[in-house]
């Protein structure tokens, strides 16, 4: 039964270690657009008016993918819960970089300092 518990895990872990690392690629691209933008409108010595509705875009897209990307942190801390509950918790299946603690909820804000 060990075997196939294995089999299963290691099915979930390798697309969800790619999707993670997906959403991080398209993090990075959205990031690059965002700076190509403005880059493009000073090189072109354009008013700021000018893509202003694509910049804002843009910048939406990028705060939807680091959403989606709190989401697969959250779905793949789940998912190591329940390997625990099988038994695997102890076992490397695919993602072997030293994770720091789960940090749950909002970020803390910041508080004023002048």
């Amino acid at each position: 039964m060990l075997k196939e518990r294995m089999a299963a895990a290691k099915s979930v872990a390798e697309p969800l270690l790619r999707l993670e690392a997906l959403i991080d690629e398209a993090i990075q691209g959205a990031a690059a657009l965002t700076g190509a933008l403005p880059a493009a409108r000073i090189n072109a010595k354009l008013s700021a008016l000018y893509g202003q509705e694509a910049l804002e875009a843009v910048n939406e897209t990028t705060a939807l993918l680091v959403r989606a990307r709190r989401q697969i942190v959250t779905a793949h801390d789940a998912l190591q819960a329940v390997a625990g509950q099988l038994g695997l918790a102890e076992r490397a299946i695919g993602d072997v970089n030293e994770k720091p603690p789960v940090t749950k909820g909002a970020l803390r804000p910041l508080r004023e300092v002048a």
